[in-house]
């Protein structure tokens, strides 16, 4: 099913009642929530979600304070757990260079380590609100623009673009996507003092 399909689905199910960029939106929230949730514990196969972006050199930029090296996001990425998002990075003519993809805490150690100042380095990178930084990255590679393959946000899909929902989580995601829309009916009490919802 297509990103359109599936809006089209949501808006029938919904009584036709809310505008396509609600229904997005909502859809959004869903499919975040429901991604969470199928890979926190084992992200592996996440790699069915992400689009492949291609980093031009002069998008490569270096920070003036720290010296350090990064490319603004862009799309707006899933919000996965421990830089999940961020599949793989590395250089656009050398395929075999993939970059090692840390979180900020573990670059904190990593550059704390003093074996980090004997052995040979790695280039390694990391999310950083809407950027990714980039440790030790050379010339060679700054120069041939990088590759960039992240999990992103529903928003990001096309119109065409085919939505794999997790197996098993149709129904969840539905049943999520119509929660945000509609909101959870009042609690009210009943006379056994009981609680239903309107």
């Amino acid at each position: 099913m297509t990103k359109e399909e599936f809006i089209d689905f949501v808006k029938v199910q919904t009584g036709d009642k809310h505008h396509e960029t609600v229904i997005e939106k909502a859809i959004a929230s869903a499919w975040n929530t429901i991604l969470y949730n199928t890979f926190k514990n084992n992200p592996d196969n996440l790699d069915l979600y992400t689009k492949e972006y291609k980093i031009a050199t002069g998008s490569i930029l270096q920070n003036a304070n720290t010296s350090i090296w990064y490319f603004l996001l862009p799309a707006q990425i899933s919000q996965l757990p421990t830089s999940e998002q961020l599949r793989e990075v590395r250089p656009l003519t050398d395929v075999q260079n993939t970059f090692g993809i840390i979180s900020l805490s573990q670059r904190t150690t990593l550059n704390n380590l003093q074996s980090i100042d004997i052995s040979e380095k790695r280039t390694t990178c990391c999310v950083r609100g809407n950027t990714v930084e980039f440790d030790n990255i050379s010339a060679a590679n700054r120069s041939a623009g990088v590759l960039a393959n992240l999990v992103v946000s529903f928003e990001e899909y096309a119109d065409t673009d085919d939505i794999y929902v997790p197996s098993g989580q149709d129904i969840d995601l539905l049943g999520l996507t119509k929660s945000f829309l509609e909101g959870t009916p009042p609690e009210i009490k009943v006379d056994n003092n009981t609680v239903k919802r309107n």
